[in-house]
């Protein structure tokens, strides 16, 4: 029996199907898993934690007990850990799913299905947590209460709140209190306590947090201004809603907090011991339970129960005595040293005991582990937990609807009773139009059903099925079903939304797939779908997709959609994406095939591989690389094994060091700042200096006739022909011509204020919803809820003049104080924190500027035909900067006007006259160059001389390690320009801590450099934090004055940090620097051999 569990615990390496006892066992003990059941007894759960805090053990014991594996097995097996690589690394790196049954001891009428999903809790993964978090509609939290809250724990805890995922909590690992602590009974009460309140102060800061942006939402203007005068107690209006605390805070009295050690199989509640010692205090259980956690001390003498003062060192929290006493005293006699005669006592009052022989018993983990595991089932407490806990799918619908889909669902959109499908998704009726969501894709050999993890067993091509959760209806094989775009819930009628046909329907079983003929509402699966060529003509609303169409080849791809919503109905909902758009990519690669016939083949893997990892960013580049972002060391391994051995077999790939990505940005100008007006304020690198030599070349001769313009007009045609095509003022203000000189933009730069800043990095999803897609966001409706795109932009706007206006207050030396800024445009695309701001008194809104029709524009003062290609030319710039062509971040770009070439002098952008160029508009000979113009006049503001500037990507490290190791571990965070932010002693234990920032550049080879300078003695954790302006110039000559440039000769002064960023990323895009090969071509050189 141990052979076929020792060869059943890898299922990952083996390259045929298991063996026919195994399979035929394992079907055994799943018979009676069926998704047909009451959705009252559904519970979907997921497992979420830091990493190595225990997931996998928590599954492992969890799936032992439907006898799938056996139960001294668990947590030895890692059963859901189906990849090669992770029963390697002992982590897990993919979320995966299985669904077991459960029987209530106490309700053995009750038989609950329980979809059970195991998640990563690598920072590296987090996209995986991401799909767990979707999938269920609870989450059981576990916490290591040696480590305690750590920083992914309060990831996972936003996400779960973020898609109101109703959690519980585990404190797992209390073994390592007693064996590895050794902590008396007290002090790991003192110890449980203090996490606890640690993980309620993050839950309530989310609540808060929400609370007080609803509030913020309802009035705008409160709290902008930190100078003003506050808010006025008496009159305030904030309030909390205390069932929402209550909902999301852990109490062991209420039963949502458990404590165990999932390693030795044993976990309880207070309910638990509540109803054991009921009868010995003469007690009932449910009085007994609320007083068994926190400072009540029972008093023999008069036996009742009365709270610790703050002086009592004598009594004991009855915890600690009716609780942690016992045991401790089994860990003691089990572990340490046996004491056979103390547990034979023990034996008598725990009835689980009866029929084992202790005699045959030794002490250590095994003995313990049986001991446990039979006194306070692991199963039984978590499973009983979440079954009393957590909701079903019916009582969890109205709660996450809202969120996963709002805007059907949220205020101001459509009710649940507005129609048919919004009705059945908040019932969650089977007998509803079938409504499902597909989270992620998973490679899979459907011949042998089996999911592939990292490696295919033949020379199949890699299958691809769908993990899903359905939300309403019930799903047959063959239904087909509409693919919901984002438009599509606009109710627009000229979209047609593509077709998939569900071919097949899987229950999950870890790695193995159970086939099933379909799967009803509430329910977590695997389904396989391929896409219809094309609906039946005539399907009408309402109606299913027609069943004649053809389908297309196994071969064909869907597309590049991660998830996808299905609805049985033309229009239907269309789900929240749970991956951002805006998350940040680490780690960027180049990766080449080193075969020139191998290029098609890796560029369908890198699709494929997009298809399969949602957390996956793959760029082509103008030079013909492909960019491959991943989110760290650890996803960057595990991206390229499934490259080489699933996606895109058979090639050799070429892999670069890790690219580095930067931000372009201006420093904030200060108060000494001196302008030298002799010399010019545009200064250019050596491999832009022909641009000023081509600026007054044969382009600028063209004129229009002098017949249509008069004399006059000649004459300033000439004038205009003679003087640069691009200048800047020594204020900064950049003026570029047209190729033709018919007309020019004048454009300064400015830092964006860190509240603005601050603003659109917390909404940069909605903003880029708003701005790039032109669709509606609820986030920024503001506090009317109507989710309209014209009230989106008002609202934007709105909030955008009035942080500008207090920044001015505030700083009025870093800002351009003169004159009115009306916001005109934005760009969040690409990691760009951009804006466009009219200064010239011109009408011009960022309404205006997404299409708001003629006759809603007030004024007519701004060419109409002008503002597009302004606009368009400013985001261009935006996502491509004159440093290395990287996005610009924290830039004001502020407009000030035109100049005409019928006047030398110049005025506002309202008095452009530009009637020479006739049938002037949008799409006509000219707007090419007034785009040209736009996007150059923001790309050379950033040139302005000793003002350029790049941001950083910084990231947050925690290190813990011996003392005997700091001075190392402070060597290597030496070299690396790291910034401790914080350091100390961890409570608790012999572990000291270390909190800095790390640069991203400065990061690659961290944890090989950690790992031998303190000998392996180390552990950190390594997350993207924050942007970060960095203080030196890339362009240093740029502030040398002229006796310093001629002392300077034709050495060129050595490059900082930044420029050798800048001149990195430069050479990567086939860039031009001003880098010399060769220093003396002339000079021969003679090469010797030494002899």
């Amino acid at each position: 029996l141990n052979i076929v569990i020792y060869r059943f615990s890898f299922p990952c390496s083996l390259e045929t199907p298991p063996p026919a006892g195994i399979r035929n066992n394992m079907r055994a003990a799943t018979e009676s898993v069926s998704l047909s059941c009451p959705q009252e007894l559904v519970r979907n759960i997921c497992i979420l934690a830091h990493v190595d805090h225990g997931k996998t053990t928590c599954a492992d014991n969890l799936i032992s007990n439907s006898g799938i594996i056996s139960r001294h097995s668990a947590g030895k097996i890692r059963y859901l850990d189906s990849r090669e690589d992770e029963q390697e690394r002992e982590i897990t790196m993919k979320s995966s799913a299985i669904a077991l049954r459960w029987k209530a001891p106490e309700q053995p009428d009750r038989n609950f299905l329980v979809n059970l999903i195991d998640s990563p809790g690598h920072v590296d993964f987090t996209s995986e947590v991401s799909t767990a978090a979707r999938l269920a509609d609870g989450a059981l939290v576990v916490i290591d209460v040696v480590e305690g809250v750590e920083a992914q724990t309060r990831t996972v805890l936003r996400q779960a709140y973020r898609d109101r995922v109703k959690t519980m909590l585990l404190l797992n690992k209390v073994d390592r209190l007693i064996l590895e602590l050794e902590l008396t009974p007290l002090e790991a009460y003192l110890r449980l306590a203090k996490i606890l309140q640690e993980v309620n102060a993050a839950t309530q800061q989310l609540v808060s947090e929400e609370i007080m942006a609803k509030d913020a939402a309802e009035d705008p203007l409160k709290n902008l201004n930190p100078g003003s005068e506050g808010i006025d107690l008496a009159d305030a209006t904030l309030e909390f809603d205390e069932a929402a605390e209550q909902a999301w805070r852990y109490s062991p009295e209420s039963g949502n907090v458990a404590f165990g050690c999932a390693s030795h199989g044993w976990a309880f509640r207070i309910d638990t011991f509540a109803s054991m010692i009921a009868v010995k205090l003469g007690a009932k259980p449910e009085i007994l339970q609320k007083v068994l956690w926190g400072e009540w001390t029972f008093n023999k003498k008069t036996k009742r129960v009365q709270r610790r003062s703050a002086n009592d060192t004598k009594s004991k929290p009855m915890f600690v005595e009716f609780i942690l006493q016992p045991l401790f005293s089994v860990y003691e006699a089990a572990c340490k040293d046996w004491d056979l005669e103390l547990l034979t006592k023990m034996k008598k009052q725990i009835p689980s005991w009866n029929g084992l022989d202790l005699s045959k018993l030794s002490a250590g983990s095994a003995a313990t582990r049986e001991l446990f595991s039979r006194w306070l089932p692991f199963a039984d407490c978590i499973l009983g937990m979440a079954t009393q806990i957590l909701p079903s799918p019916v009582q969890a619908a109205p709660e996450r609807l809202p969120v996963l889909c709002p805007r059907w669902f949220a205020k101001g959109a459509a009710s649940a009773d507005s129609n048919e499908v919004a009705a059945g998704l908040w019932r969650s009726d089977a007998s509803a139009t079938p409504v499902a969501y597909i989270a992620k894709f998973l490679a899979a050999d459907l011949d042998r059903l089996v999911l592939t993890g990292d490696r295919l067993a033949g020379e199949e091509d890699v299958q691809f099925v769908g993990i899903c959760r359905i939300f309403a209806g019930t799903l047959t094989s063959g239904a087909d079903m509409f693919i919901m775009q984002d438009d599509s819930a606009s109710g627009d009628k000229d979209i047609q939304p593509r077709v998939l046909r569900v071919t097949r329907i899987f229950r999950l079983m870890g790695r193995f797939l159970e086939e099933i003929s379909e799967a009803g509402a509430g329910t977590i699966f695997a389904c396989q779908v391929l896409p219809v060529t094309s609906a039946v003509g005539g399907t009408s609303e309402g109606s299913y997709p027609g069943t004649q169409d053809k389908i297309l080849s196994q071969d064909s791809e869907l597309g590049v959609e991660r998830c996808l919503t299905l609805c049985g109905m033309r229009h239907g909902p269309c789900f929240e994406t749970p991956y951002s758009s805006q998350a940040f990519a680490i780690v960027r690669v180049s990766i080449e095939a080193q075969n020139v016939a191998d290029i098609d083949a890796l560029d369908r893997g890198l699709r494929l591989l997009h298809r399969a990892d949602p957390s996956v960013s793959v760029e082509a580049m103008v030079t013909g690389e492909n960019v491959l972002g991943c989110c760290g060391d650890e996803h960057l391994k595990r991206c390229v094994t499934d490259l080489q051995k699933l996606y895109a077999r058979d090639v050799h790939l070429s892999i670069s060091k890790p690219l580095v990505a930067v931000r372009e940005a201006i420093a904030k100008p200060t108060v000494g700042d001196r302008k030298d007006f002799k010399s010019s304020s545009l200064w250019l690198p050596s491999w832009m200096s022909h641009i000023i030599d081509a600026s007054t070349e044969a382009s600028s001769q063209i004129s229009a006739p002098a017949s249509d313009r008069g004399d006059d007009a000649s004459e300033s045609t000439q004038l205009a022909s003679q003087q640069e095509r691009i200048s800047m003022s020594p204020t900064g203000t950049t003026t570029v011509w047209t190729a033709n000189r018919k007309a020019c933009v004048k454009i300064s730069a400015v830092p964006l204020p860190d509240s603005i800043l601050l603003w659109m990095d917390e909404h940069a999803e909605a903003l880029e919803s708003v701005i790039h897609r032109q669709r509606a966001s609820l986030e920024l409706a503001g506090s009317s809820g109507i989710g309209t795109l014209e009230r989106c932009l008002e609202e934007v706007a709105d909030h955008i003049e009035q942080l500008w206006e207090i920044s001015e207050k505030e700083q009025p030396q870093e800002l351009n104080t003169e004159g009115r800024k009306v916001l005109c445009g934005m760009s969040v695309a690409r990691g760009s924190r951009a804006l466009l701001l009219d200064a010239s008194n011109s009408g011009w809104s960022l309404r205006e500027g997404r299409g708001t029709p003629e006759s809603e524009i007030f004024g007519d003062r701004v060419p109409e035909w002008m503002r597009p290609n302004i606009l368009t030319g400013f985001q261009l710039a935006a996502m491509a900067g004159p440093l290395c062509e990287e996005p610009m971040r924290g830039v004001a770009l502020i407009l000030h006007g035109c100049q005409d070439l019928g006047t030398d002098e110049v005025v506002n952008a309202s008095q452009v006259s530009l009637g020479h160029v006739h049938g002037a508009s949008p799409f006509g000979p000219m707007s090419g160059q007034i785009m040209v113009a736009a996007k150059e006049a923001c790309r050379y503001c950033l040139l302005r001389r000793g003002f350029a500037r790049i941001c950083e990507a910084m990231l947050s490290l925690d290190i813990h390690c011996e003392q005997e190791m700091l001075g190392k571990v402070y060597g290597v965070l030496g070299k690396r320009r790291a910034k401790v932010q914080d350091e100390g002693l961890r409570e608790g234990t012999s572990l000291f801590y270390i909190s800095s920032f790390l640069p991203l550049a400065d990061s690659f080879g961290l944890a090989q450099d950690l790992r031998q300078a303190a000998s392996g003695h180390v552990y950190f954790h390594c997350a993207f934090s924050h942007w970060e302006l960095s203080d030196e110039n890339p362009f240093q000559e740029s502030c040398l004055s002229a006796e310093e440039l001629e002392d300077l000769g034709d050495q060129p002064l050595p490059p900082n940090i930044a420029r050798k960023l800048v001149d990195e990323i430069r050479k990567r895009k086939g860039l031009p620097t001003d880098e010399k090969v060769v220093k003396d071509g002339t000079k021969q050189r003679t090469v010797t051999r030494m002899k």
